[in-house]
């Protein structure tokens, strides 16, 4: 997790620096996906009101392979800015390169290797594509996801009917989206403590008092409580549970 954050304020270092390659270190983060798939992605492949990532992949002599892959609430915020600033349309790529072409294998490597660059990270500090895809397997465990459920991220699976499909599977979707959102929510928090924006948790005391992450502190600033309120709800609701439960209130 501490490495992760410090690829968070890489990211947010070369922003200002003019480049912009938040989007695809966040899908290889939060999906799973492998090098191939995060290039073929298409705005299409979003499903808006799920919060979802729904990737049909074609297999020689195979029927096709679908993933469905929900993603945390401020990546979703991310994405949608990101389709309606770039006045993207469904059959549109939804990741581009350092330069702003549609990304590519070669190109997705390069853009990991800005944010090694940013940090300096060289030998077995350095972070690859296919390193996201362990490093979130590696903390859904930590988290106490099953390894069914785990396997369920990072494979893939044979479906036709989207609507079946998720009916099916709709608790291992609930499950990683809850955890993804906690994971996402930490990283974020990390970011803005940088900027000052709130003070720092003390994750060790909420620890002794039984809290899970960040759920319980609440330490948000008034913008990001709103944004959540629009994006999702029903965390939003759990959170301020969390909260006033640690709160005796």
């Amino acid at each position: 997790m501490d490495d992760l954050k410090k690829v968070y304020s890489a990211l947010e270092g070369l922003k200002k620096q003019g480049v912009y390659i938040g989007i695809p270190i966040k899908l290889l983060l939060f999906t799973g996906l492998r090098n191939q798939a995060i290039t073929k992605l298409k705005v299409g492949n979003i499903n808006w009101e799920e919060g979802l990532i729904i990737y049909n992949q074609k297999v020689r002599n195979s029927k096709n392979k679908m993933q469905v892959l929900p993603l945390p609430p401020l990546l979703m915020q991310e994405l949608r800015k990101h389709v309606e600033e770039m006045k993207l349309n469904d059959d549109d790529p939804l990741s581009y390169g350092i330069k702003g072409y549609p990304l590519k294998n070669k190109q997705l490597n390069a853009v990991v290797n800005k944010v090694n660059e940013f940090l300096d990270w060289k030998g077995e500090e350095r972070v690859t594509p296919h390193g996201f895809r362990y490093t979130i397997a590696t903390l859904l465990n930590e988290q106490g996801l099953s390894v069914e459920t785990i396997k369920y991220l990072l494979g893939h699976s044979s479906g036709a009917n989207v609507d079946l499909y998720l009916r099916r599977h709709e608790r291992k979707i609930k499950q990683i989206k809850e955890e993804l959102t906690k994971i996402e929510l930490e990283l974020e928090q990390s970011v803005t403590e940088e900027k000052g924006d709130f003070p720092s948790i003390d994750h060790e005391e909420m620890g002794k008092r039984g809290g899970n992450h960040l759920l319980t502190g609440l330490p948000f600033s008034e913008n990001f409580i709103l944004e959540l309120s629009k994006s999702n709800p029903k965390l939003l609701e759990k959170l301020m549970i969390e909260h006033y439960k640690h709160q005796n209130i």
